[in-house]
This record gives structure tokens, sequence and C-alpha cells, in this order.
């Protein structure tokens, strides 16, 4: 007897297409709850489903007063740079 694997699907083809369609039209992470709540899904696994077909944009980081975070790598990475010329 073989082993048979039945897979569990979370999404059909169906939501998969309107969940991508309705998050290219507006990737903010209030879309993301909205398709939570219309599915019946948490957040977390609408995020991982739209990762996993490659659509989901993550969102940048900003300090305090709404500058981009640098990092410190980078800025190690450019300090050295600099040293190196």
């Amino acid at each position: 007897m073989a082993n048979e694997k039945t897979v569990a699907v979370n999404y059909t083809a169906e939501q998969t297409a309107e969940m991508i369609e309705q998050y290219l039209a507006n990737p903010t992470t209030d879309t993301v709850a909205k398709l939570a709540e219309a599915l019946g899904k948490t957040v977390r696994s609408i995020t991982m489903k739209l990762v996993r077909e490659k659509v989901y944009v993550k969102k940048e980081y900003t300090s305090k007063t709404g500058a981009k975070v640098i990092k410190k790598d980078s800025l190690i990475d450019s300090l050295l740079n600099l040293k190196r010329k």
C-alpha cells in the first residue's frame, strides 16, 4: 500500500485570484484586514498567502519623525567604502 497524503486546501483558485486582484488594486494593511474578514481567515494567513503568490509588498519602516530608517549594516558598509577611497 502506498502512503497517500491529502493536502487541505485553504484557498480556492477563485479566492486566490480575487485576493490578488484586490490587493494589487490597493496594497495596504487595511486591504489585508478586509480580505481576512471577508474570507474568515486571519490577517497572518492572508499575508502569507500573498507572500507565497509573490505579490505582497513589505511595508517600509520609518522612524518616529517619519524619516526612512537606515540600518546599521548599510551604514557600516558606507563607512567602509569611504575608508577604502
